[in-house]
Order: C-alpha cells, then structure tokens, then sequence
C-alpha cells in the first residue's frame, strides 16, 4: 500500500500485482477534513488518523503502520 499526499489531497493506492507501475485508488480524503492525527496508544507502531464526518457519510479513520516507530 502507498499512501500520496498532495497540496490537498490524501490518496491510499494499492500497487497492481500484475501490471508493474500501476496502482488502484483504494480510497481518498481532503487534507482540511482531517480532524486529528494521532500515535495509537494502544499500539504505539500504528498512526490514527480521523476524518470529520462530511454530508452523511461517516468519519474515516485510517490506521498506519510505521514499522520501528519511524
């Protein structure tokens, strides 16, 4: 999984196994809709990050494993 941030955007791609290059948009988020970003407590090798709820949709929140506390 590869995670690419840009001025405004939060995409997370999924490299294609079977084509070299190419990767599928598995989701996305707005850098301004992001409500907090956070160590996990619990787990002190994961990244919490939350989204505030938009519209109807329910907050998004993303685990991110960052091997050897990086």
């Amino acid at each position: 999984m590869y995670i690419v941030i840009s001025e405004s955007i939060f995409l997370v791609i999924e490299p294609e196994s079977k084509m070299k290059g190419i990767g599928k948009l598995v989701s996305w988020g707005t850098l301004p809709t992001i409500d907090n970003i956070r160590r996990n407590l619990d787990n002190p090798d994961y990244l919490t990050i939350s989204w505030r709820k938009v519209d109807h949709k329910e907050p998004w929140v993303l685990n991110v494993l960052l091997p050897n506390n990086a």
